[in-house]
């Protein structure tokens, strides 16, 4: 009788520690996915384009006042290939944006490039915008 109920016990506390170690998964994966979806629009282009393919020289032109995507990089305090977040760059680039543009900030250059992009990158005839 001791030994079964030292089983029932042992099978009790397999039991409860496989859950808790299933809750904490499923816990993991709600964060990764919450932080996933966090991320705005301008973030995703940027990590997943990137901003050298987002801003290519026909775009730069039309956008802004510089001649290529190389002046406009040189005229940025960073490299287009360091951005990544919007909000850890330094307050020039924006400065620099709205100094050579339309756009008030590098987040909104970015939206705007990254609609673009899509529009050249994205097969869009398959989704019905009138459904």
């Amino acid at each position: 009788m001791a030994e079964m109920k030292g089983m029932e016990q042992l099978v009790s506390d397999i039991q409860d520690t496989f859950a808790a170690a299933a809750e904490e998964l499923e816990e993991d994966e709600r964060d990764r996915l919450e932080e996933w979806a966090d991320q705005d629009i301008v973030d995703i282009a940027l990590n997943h384009v990137g901003a050298p393919v987002l801003f290519t020289d026909e775009f730069v032109r039309e956008q802004t006042e510089f001649e290529s995507q190389l002046a406009f990089e040189n005229a940025l305090p960073v490299n287009l290939d360091e951005m990544t977040d919007v909000d850890d760059l330094p307050e020039a680039v924006d400065t620099t944006i709205r100094t050579n543009s339309d756009y008030s900030s590098l987040k909104e250059l970015v939206d705007a490039a990254f609609e673009e992009w899509v529009y050249r990158e994205v097969d869009l005839s398959e989704f019905d915008v009138d459904s």
